[in-house]
């Protein structure tokens, strides 16, 4: 199965409440929006995956869904829009690319700490800033929101113009790379 494949975003059959209606849009619409998405934006941000899965959540989320009279532009018009959105969004996130700056800033070489801080172990914090700053730009921009600013995984997403999953799966991989730095340094002691 290749990457483009339309697959429902679902595993072991489709769950309750799937309309036929819907599992059949998304098998002949899914591939071509897919490729639509990848050529306006490429890998992303925003994924193309994503936007596809968007698309058809918010086609099923209408009352009535078989009542639109042209599903395919709908979801062209949908994914046009979760582009747009995107971009948007993006100029209004520039500002906590400042939160990064100052994140690195604060766990530079310094002697002088919070309280909070100084309750770490310096080594240890060292270790996982280390982590943080080696982490992918999104991963470590989404670690950053929810973990120092203390967003929501749901707000995140929306901000960011992907899927909450996309966001719970990056944070998750960003402290378990936090977690490897220290105890890969805690075997060398």
């Amino acid at each position: 199965m290749s990457k483009d494949d339309p697959v429902l975003p679902v595993s072991g059959g489709a769950p309750a409440g799937v309309s036929p209606y819907l599992r059949d849009l998304y098998g002949r619409y899914a591939r071509e929006l897919r490729a639509f998405v990848r050529r306006k934006v490429g890998d992303g941000p925003p994924e193309p995956d994503d936007v596809v899965q968007q698309c058809f959540e918010n086609f099923a989320g209408l009352k009535r869904p078989e009542a639109v009279d042209n599903p395919r532009a709908f979801l062209y018009r949908t994914a046009t829009n979760l582009i747009i959105n995107h971009f948007r969004r993006a100029v209004r996130v520039r500002h906590h690319d400042v939160l990064e700056r100052n994140l690195v800033h604060a766990l530079g070489d310094r002697d002088e700490f919070s309280p909070e801080i100084a309750l770490l172990d310096k080594e240890r914090f060292a270790q996982v800033a280390t982590a943080v700053a080696g982490l992918p730009r999104r991963r470590r921009r989404f670690l950053l929101l929810h973990r120092v600013e203390g967003l929501s995984y749901t707000e995140i997403a929306r901000r960011s113009g992907v899927s909450e999953g996309t966001v719970r799966r990056d944070v998750e991989l960003a402290v378990i790379a936090c977690g490897r730095a220290i105890d890969g340094a805690g075997s060398h002691d």
